[in-house]
């Protein structure tokens, strides 16, 4: 086979493809560009989807005549200077391929006068090559306007969605721009019609312009900084979100949005066994120092890569932990500071309810009190009114979280409780294979067990944490659990498991010193939000929805 050169017509047109994937691509080209040139107000305009027409309209600093001639050559840039530069990237342009690609692949014609110099000058070109240089009526800034976008690559035109399509893309490019730039102003114009009008703000003010306000009353706030890397936003609370509807998921890096697998990991490991589904909504903000990122590694610099990824990887779990820790503090805070409810240490208990007979109570448990106590729903949820809230909380979940906190703040010391009478639990073959796998995690765990025959095993004591009543049959749950768990040789999951199957049933009555209990304990714990598992330990309602519920307000 025959080695040719391509002609620069060729390679510009291929060149201009990687970067200029459909009209979004232009949007997002052109307006990095105008806030680069220190734009603070930008109008973006298109027509059918940005298929016929985009223009992108600022007030930055402007072009020279001269610098306006050569803009649109390829590598042609006011980013870097030299080799040295490409290591302390600090702007969203720095290749000088956009201008270039955009005019290979449309009509393009641009207008700027450079601040302050009172001369504004247009241009037009054909697939790359300037058809007129003239005078401009401009006054400030740059315009500049894309028509029939791909109309000499008519395969790739082929590839254009509908208009609807086009402009979703479209306005998704200048939302995510938005979102990183409360400081300026934007317009977004379609057909005419203006869809979106920001002003300038806060980041929490553009976030609620343009996603409502739902998603950041209803999120954990993040702004922490370490060993110069700021990472701040906000993440949802899984509780809230835990059916997967939002599908808010926004991370920029040094302003940039992008994609990266790593930082989308850190976030939701940062919630351990809070996240259900394994997923959360997320908007999150991250800065570092430039050298520490690469930026060239794609076409379109939508991935970006670090230096040190082990580094980086710790901090956006602190951060995340940290704001969830703040949160449980602030809501600790806010119910704590009243009146003391006294707990009878007399109080009688059922017989069956031995739960925290060792327990020694503190002489009173918080909480806002006047004639309303504890009381339980169907033997599955405490009801209980704190200050102005009315809480329900999940008995077994929240007591999942207690015993899951309370083992792994004690895992590398857990103990073992002599049973009085030991139990024996009759296994499968599947289950005898998987008992020899993990007796030794048993062990760690706090159980202490041999076996008892070809089929049998004999339990003779649990882990001392363990303060309910613990059978052959919670034995056997506990094993089906670890069966189907994948990560088996892990402590924390197996701890996790023994917390669910240890902790007080739903069903079970339970006393009002039991239900306090379990209400007190929950809010002791780092995050009494959730189960290990993931689902949620309580809902409040604060009064003025309770009063809306009967039409009172």
């Amino acid at each position: 086979m025959k080695i040719n050169r391509l002609s620069q017509k060729v390679y510009s047109l291929i060149a201009a493809g990687e970067i200029i994937e459909r009209p979004s691509s232009v949007v997002r080209e052109l307006m990095q560009n105008a806030l680069d040139a220190g734009a603070d107000n930008i109008i973006v305009e298109v027509n059918e989807g940005g298929k016929t027409l985009i223009r992108i309209t600022d007030n930055g600093s402007g072009m020279s005549h001269d610098d306006l001639l050569i803009c649109t050559e390829p590598h042609s840039t006011s980013k870097i200077k030299s080799s040295e530069d490409i290591n302390s990237i600090n702007t969203y342009g720095f290749r000088g391929e956009a201008l270039h690609a955009i005019s290979s692949v449309s009509l393009l014609s641009i207008d700027s006068c450079e601040k302050n110099s009172g001369e504004a000058y247009s241009i037009e070109l054909k697939e790359g090559h300037i058809i007129n240089d003239q005078l401009s009526s401009l006054h400030d800034g740059t315009s500049i306007a894309v028509d029939n976008i791909f109309y000499n690559l008519p395969a790739r035109s082929k590839f254009m969605k509908s208009a609807n399509i086009e402009l979703n893309h479209c306005i998704r490019e200048f939302e995510h721009l938005a979102m990183v730039n409360p400081q300026v102003i934007f317009k977004f114009i379609s057909n005419g019609n203006v869809l979106q009008s920001l002003n300038k703000t806060d980041i929490e003010g553009r976030l609620k312009d343009i996603n409502g306000d739902y998603f950041i009353e209803n999120s954990y706030s993040i702004d922490y900084m370490s060993d110069r890397i700021h990472v701040l936003g906000y993440i949802g609370k899984p509780d809230i979100f835990s059916d997967k509807k939002s599908k808010i998921s926004y991370m920029f890096i040094n302003r940039r949005y992008v994609f990266n697998p790593l930082v989308r990991r850190a976030l939701y490991t940062s919630f351990d066994t809070q996240l259900a589904h394994r997923t959360v909504p997320y908007i999150i903000y991250i800065e570092l120092p430039p050298e520490e990122l690469d930026v060239n590694i794609h076409p379109a610099k939508k991935e970006v890569k670090f230096r040190n990824e082990g580094h980086l990887f710790p901090v956006i779990i602190n951060a995340v932990r940290s704001a969830v820790q703040v949160y449980a503090v602030k809501q600790k805070n806010t119910d704590n500071d009243e009146t003391i409810y006294q707990i009878n240490r007399n109080e009688e208990h059922s017989e069956q309810s031995g739960l925290f007979e060792t327990f020694e109570l503190s002489s009173n448990i918080t909480g806002n009190r006047d004639s309303s106590y504890f009381y339980q729903f169907k033997n599955k949820y405490i009801i209980t009114k704190l200050k102005n809230r009315l809480y329900i909380v999940d008995q077994h979940a929240a007591h999942e979280r207690i015993m899951y906190e309370k083992f792994i703040a004690n895992k590398s010391n857990l103990n073992t409780q002599k049973l009085l009478f030991s139990f024996t639990v009759k296994m499968d073959a599947d289950s005898m294979e998987l008992y020899d796998k993990i007796k030794d995690m048993l062990s760690k765990s706090g159980f202490q067990t041999r076996t008892f025959g070809r089929d049998v095993i004999l339990v003779e004591g649990i882990p001392s944490l363990i303060e309910n009543h613990f059978d052959a049959n919670d034995f056997n749950l506990l094993m089906d659990d670890i069966r189907k768990n994948e990560n088996i040789a892990i402590i924390d999951e197996i701890i996790k498991m023994i917390a669910c199957r240890s902790a007080v049933k739903a069903g079970k009555k339970l006393s009002e010193y039991e239900m306090a209990k379990i209400f007190s304990d929950l809010f002791s714990c780092s995050n009494p939000f959730a189960c290990p598992h993931g689902r949620p330990t309580l809902k409040y309602f604060e009064e003025e929805e309770v009063e809306k519920w009967f039409k009172r307000q």
